[in-house]
């Protein structure tokens, strides 16, 4: 099975992603990252950090967050897939939110034949610390730049789906990862 993930800014880890809670300080992309051509990025994004493997293993959250007994937040469950996978984590331009960057995407991959198969939006559908246990179930770790090793820690308001596309040569899975980073009131993406 062919996976692609994409994690976009918008900070929206999301929208596909890398994650930044201020401006670049020269306006460019980090160096040796490139974009994924299944989507292209939201108009005027920064890409912070990127991870591209030809054959390695994907999770994608599938449901939201719940709490147990103890009141302790509990993993979402997962689609665990192999294959091509690449993460890339983006910082929206400055007076757009997470909602727009976010509904961008969605409209983005659905125009490309993807079909949703879970998605939330805020703490309501997401759930309690669906911030942190989708990047922590996700293996999301960037390391290109420090915004990007930080990725959606001080992130709110999450928005998130999960979509695929049946192809011959395999099926394509993409995860939009979307939050706003409240110490810059930025959106991000992955």
């Amino acid at each position: 099975m062919l996976n692609v993930l994409k994690f976009c800014s918008a900070a929206l880890m999301l929208s596909t992603t890398a994650w930044c809670y201020a401006d670049s300080d020269d306006g460019k992309d980090c160096e040796g990252c490139s974009d994924q051509a299944l989507v292209a990025r939201y108009p005027g994004s920064i890409l912070l950090g990127a991870d591209q493997k030809a054959y390695d293993e994907a999770t994608f959250p599938t449901s939201p967050v719940t709490k147990n007994e103890a009141g302790d937040a509990v993993a979402p469950k997962t689609l665990d897939l192999t294959g091509k996978r690449t993460r890339l984590f983006y910082i929206a331009p400055t007076g757009r939110s997470a909602l727009e960057v976010f509904a961008n995407y969605r409209a983005a991959l659905e125009k490309a034949g993807m079909t949703v198969v879970w998605t939330c939006s805020n703490d309501q559908q997401c759930g309690p610390e669906f911030l942190n246990q989708a990047v922590e179930v996700m293996q999301i770790k960037l390391s290109n730049t420090p915004e990007a090793s930080l990725g959606l820690v001080l992130g709110e308001h999450p928005r998130y789906l999960l979509a695929t596309r049946a192809r011959p040569e395999g099926d394509v899975h993409v995860a939009v990862l979307a939050a706003e980073i409240t110490d810059k009131q930025r959106p991000a993406c992955m």
